[in-house]
């Protein structure tokens, strides 16, 4: 375990595991977009599993987007690159073992969120008990007393997708007869030119 505050994840990785020690400063998404840098009070890495359980203040950051929440899950894939000449079965061409290569670099997957969970992103708020963050797709999905707030706009619901490339948001009831509701605020200038249209 480790307690360090603002601490990037691919750093922490290095620090943590042996295999990650060429991670770049800040852990991409594989996908070509901003890297994403997730700072807690806390650490574990469990390098078996290829998972990073960041707790306390949990902080992730990529572009535009702010995740926060109590605990975040991160699961990643390691790409230890090419093996090298003559190292495929664990040795080297004097017949010795052959050490890791550890210049492979870790790419994000799937990232889940626990407890009280904020997303924001193109100027509105979505909050949930637990999320989900997809880089492939670049979508949250939050479940449980989900509120999407822009502006003074708001909208309840029980299960939420946001595309944080198109900024649609799909905001399905919780179930057992809900139904979605939305508080919407007509804008102050609306109103004033209404009232003097009236006079």
């Amino acid at each position: 375990m480790m307690s360090r505050q603002a601490l990037p994840l691919a750093i922490a990785l290095s620090l943590a595991a042996p295999a990650a020690a060429g991670a770049q400063t800040a852990l991409g998404d594989g996908g070509g977009k901003a890297p994403i840098e997730i700072t807690a009070d806390n650490l574990v890495v469990r390098q078996q599993e290829q998972l990073a359980v960041f707790s306390g203040n949990v902080n992730a950051v990529q572009g535009d987007m702010t995740l926060r929440a109590a605990e975040l899950r991160v699961f990643y894939l390691e790409d230890r690159g090419p093996e090298k000449d003559g190292a495929k079965k664990g040795k080297n061409k004097n017949g010795d073992k052959a050490a890791q290569d550890g210049g492979g670099q870790q790419s994000i997957r799937r990232i889940e969120a626990e407890g009280s969970v904020v997303v924001d992103s193109g100027g509105q708020t979505a909050k949930g008990d637990n999320g989900v963050y997809d880089p492939a797709t670049n979508a949250v999905t939050l479940d449980g007393n989900v509120v999407l707030t822009r502006a003074d706009n708001v909208i309840r619901g029980g299960h939420l997708v946001l595309d944080l490339d198109t900024g649609v948001a799909t905001l399905k009831p919780a179930g057992g007869g809900q139904r979605v509701r939305a508080l919407f605020q007509p804008e102050a200038g609306t109103d004033q030119a209404q009232a003097k249209q009236e006079r």
